[in-house]
């Protein structure tokens, strides 16, 4: 749940925090964290609070565990602040979302990001770490890929089942789509961002970052590819132009990404259904339709 601290409050917490920070400014933010800029000596740091402690946890994880391969957040302190509320404390970035670039400067990075999804596909997770969503040790809960792919069918802490956007046969005819198709084998198992999105890809001159990893997980790195294609951000055309050339080149490809996508569509109903926050579910439930209606049986051999 996002906190609702107003800007005073704010600069509080962090100059008991930070005695000598200076220069606190409120940053954008996104749907967890209140976010603000600030000095510490010569030091550029982020402040966020929020009661989101696992995300953080895991963030923190990721830094320690996977920073030598890709570029993310240096976390420098996790701290309990009051109830179940929580703040985290980064090194700032000196970088801008991919949210903010115009078509023709994202066009100049698309090798650049094409390239970090190479290099998450190579970092290799040894099976024993499970499969699906890691939590902040880095474990996660399921045994197998094909087990974290059909939990939305058998796992019963989803809760999809009852909601009212899953009536009019529209759940039934998802889940025989992923059932009918999920001829998934033992899966190469890496790391997945699991939200690559325009919010999450900062960019400057040198290095491309990936921030938010609350949604990490381990597994097929083509569930990367699908979550992108999924969501379809107009910002990030060229970059799914690219997808579409490069990494979708057979209806073995195709056919993975179309059964992943149908799961994200359907993790994120259930994750807003946990989070009593289902205004959005009308435009997933719609997305999901066209998925099944386009992107899989008019395109291949296999309807």
């Amino acid at each position: 749940m996002k906190t609702k601290f107003n800007e005073n409050e704010i600069f509080e917490i962090i100059k008991n925090i930070y005695p000598q920070a200076t220069n606190v400014q409120k940053m954008n933010e996104g749907l967890v964290s209140q976010t603000y800029y600030f000095n510490n000596l010569d030091n550029s740091l982020v402040f966020q609070i929020s009661t989101d402690k696992v995300g953080y946890e895991k963030e923190n994880y990721v830094f320690k565990t996977f920073s030598k391969y890709i570029s993310v957040k240096n976390i420098e302190k996790i701290d309990h602040y009051q109830d179940n509320i929580y703040y985290c404390v980064s090194k700032y970035i000196d970088a801008k979302r991919l949210h903010d670039f115009t078509t023709k400067e994202i066009k100049l990075k698309i090798k650049d990001i094409m390239d970090i999804l190479e290099k998450m596909k190579n970092i290799e997770i040894d099976y024993n770490k499970g499969f699906g969503y890691f939590n902040s040790n880095g474990d996660a809960p399921y045994k197998t890929w094909k087990d974290f792919i059909l939990a939305v069918i058998y796992d019963k802490k989803y809760k999809i089942y009852d909601n009212d956007i899953m009536k009019n046969g529209f759940l039934e005819k998802t889940l025989n789509e992923i059932q009918k198709y999920c001829t998934i084998e033992d899966e190469k198992s890496c790391l997945i961002h699991g939200d690559f999105g325009s919010y999450n890809v900062l960019s400057n001159n040198k290095t491309i970052y990936l921030i938010d990893w609350s949604l990490g997980l381990y597994g097929d790195p083509l569930y990367e590819i699908a979550n992108i294609l999924f969501w379809n951000e107009k910002c990030l055309s060229p970059l799914i132009k690219e997808i579409n050339k490069k990494i979708i080149t057979d209806d073995n490809i195709r056919l993975k990404i179309y059964i992943y996508m149908l799961r994200t569509g359907l993790e994120e109903i259930n994750m807003n259904i946990m989070n009593n926050n289902t205004q959005n579910n009308v435009w997933l439930n719609n997305r999901i339709e066209d998925i099944i209606k386009n992107y899989w049986k008019k395109s291949t051999n296999y309807a």
